[in-house]
């Protein structure tokens, strides 16, 4: 999930899925999240995956991988 920029409201959507987590999650999900600023907007993302997947470990360190590039391997 990546939170829409276009319109600067990308800090209050990003709030908003954090509580829908927070409600509807029922602890049967990891959420992981991101963020990237540049000069010109910031880009909040967020991962979920179902705690029972049996390649989270290979989804979490994909993501994390991402992370470290600062997202630019999404072509933002």
């Amino acid at each position: 999930m990546a939170c829409d920029n276009t319109d600067g409201r990308e800090g209050k959507r990003r709030i908003l899925f954090d509580r829908w987590y927070d409600i509807y999650s029922n602890n049967k999900l990891i959420k992981l999240d991101a963020s990237m600023e540049n000069e010109s907007y910031r880009l909040y993302v967020s991962m979920y995956i179902n705690k029972n997947n049996p390649k989270k470990n290979q989804i979490i360190d994909a993501f994390n991988s991402l992370v470290k590039t600062d997202l630019y391997e999404l072509g933002l």
